[in-house]
């Protein structure tokens, strides 16, 4: 049976540096609780907003030199997983450091968690021609209705997660917790 975990970000950092942590992780859920705080949520909502004020919303295919794009997913037929939601894509080749610095442990935490015997390890400093990359997305849900398919059925079976994401947007819900 599967089992969720409320942690705290220290606690969560602690589990994710264990040996145990990989081998216990099919059978639990954890959700960190405050990993990012309000104010910097609201942070990284305002570069994406003045992002949107700037440019239209488009997408580019993942090709060396793509630049950073927003787009409004509605339920797009060809899409892996149908969802509604602004989507904000950025990449480190078109000089997002602050962003990349600000997610550099989420990065961190990542490449400890993968086989690293399996996986090109410098994906913050690769091209796509060069290898697995590193970006950073936004996804933001509107009130109402936004969402993935796949969160939808979570939702569906599990109430508590249904009554909190009808109260507030899904990004005002990630400064309260990541979840993993």
């Amino acid at each position: 049976m599967i089992k969720i975990h409320l942690v705290n970000k220290p606690e969560f950092n602690n589990l994710v540096n264990s040996a145990q942590f990989i081998k216990d992780i099919n059978e639990n859920i954890y959700i960190v609780k405050g990993y990012y705080s309000v104010r910097e949520i609201d942070k990284i909502k305002q570069i994406c907003l003045e992002f949107s004020n700037e440019i239209e919303p488009a997408w580019y295919p993942c090709v060396d030199d793509c630049p950073d794009y927003h787009r409004l997913h509605n339920n797009y037929p060809k899409a892996h997983v149908q969802s509604i939601q602004h989507a904000y894509y950025f990449h480190r080749w078109n000089g997002n450091h602050s962003l990349f610095n600000f997610f550099s442990n989420i990065f961190n935490m990542k490449s400890v968690l993968v086989d690293s015997n399996n996986i090109d390890m410098d994906f913050l400093n690769n091209i796509p021609s060069t290898g697995p990359i590193a970006r950073v997305l936004v996804h933001q849900y509107p009130r109402g209705g936004g969402g993935r398919k796949s969160i939808l059925i979570l939702l569906v079976l599990m109430p508590r997660f249904k009554q909190l994401f009808k109260q507030v947007s899904l990004i005002k819900i990630i400064a309260q917790a990541v979840y993993i």
